[in-house]
């Protein structure tokens, strides 16, 4: 049996990756739940994902979206009206 080795820091980066990507797709891609199933911070989780490329690996993954802003989107509830053009 032949014995292969590999650095250390290339085992425990594989180890991270399995487990990260486990609890992303146990959770549906939540990545709040899935760093509670962790025990570890969501922004910890998101510099793990980032440092380990995963978010590239999940085609479900959520990914951010820019949000449209208040103006793009028309303020909810609110009575004011636009300002006519000058």
């Amino acid at each position: 049996m032949e014995h292969r080795s590999i650095p250390m820091h290339e085992a425990v980066s594989a180890f991270k990756r399995t487990l990260v990507l486990e609890a992303l797709i146990a959770h549906g891609g939540n990545r709040s739940r899935a760093a509670a199933a962790l025990k570890i911070e969501r922004t910890s989780l998101l510099r793990l994902i980032r440092e380990l490329g995963i978010a590239e690996s999940l085609p479900d993954a959520r990914r951010r979206r820019p949000r449209a802003s208040a103006r793009q989107v028309g303020r909810k509830g609110s009575s004011r009206q636009a300002r006519p053009p000058r």
